[in-house]
């Protein structure tokens, strides 16, 4: 419910505030734990927005449904559970749902720049915090994918220098971070 309330205001905020916001949050496991659930929704909801835009203009509705915040709200809120200490890291979401998110284009009314941070933040916090936490709560999958360099043609799909100039720096960036954490 709390990601889904500062999603509200987070979505309709300008791009300076968002960077405001999300370099404002100190470098702790739960301050990244909060990145990761508000940058996965803000791009789960933007590409569940594009796909009901295509599907709104292809068929009606046959009934009324349930409204989108709410739902994915409430699966986001499944997903990671209460989790508010490194105890309880472990209610992250999963890797192969972060790979996902980050492959995701960039639609087209969005703002690229933005769009970029958004994933970039997603990426660098997850990563942080399997880099931070215990063995006992490290995603096997996402240190397979440290360790066996996968995580740099997911990187280059998310960060693709067609998407400009902060896409490459952006993408270097994250590409330099994982070898910090191999």
């Amino acid at each position: 419910m709390f990601i889904a309330s500062v999603f509200g205001q987070f979505s309709t905020a300008t791009p300076e505030h968002l960077y405001f916001l999300l370099s404002a949050l100190p470098p702790t496991l739960q301050a990244h734990q909060f990145k990761v659930a508000l940058c996965y929704k803000f791009i789960s909801e933007l590409n569940a927005s594009e796909r009901s835009n295509l599907d709104n203009r292809s068929k009606p509705l046959a009934r009324a449904r349930k409204p989108r915040s709410r739902r994915e709200g409430e699966e986001m809120e499944t997903a990671l559970g209460t989790a508010s200490t490194s105890s309880n890291i472990k209610h992250i979401l999963p890797c192969q749902t972060i790979l996902k998110a980050l492959e995701i284009e960039i639609p087209e009314t969005m703002d690229i720049e933005l769009f970029l941070r958004i994933k970039s933040e997603l990426f660098i916090s997850y990563g942080t915090i399997q880099n931070a936490v215990s063995a006992a709560d490290k995603d096997v999958e996402w240190m397979n994918a440290v360790q066996r360099k996968t995580l740099h043609s997911v990187l280059e799909v998310a960060f693709n220098p067609g998407y400009g100039k902060d896409a490459v720096r952006l993408g270097r960036l994250c590409q330099s971070i994982v070898y910090s954490w191999a």
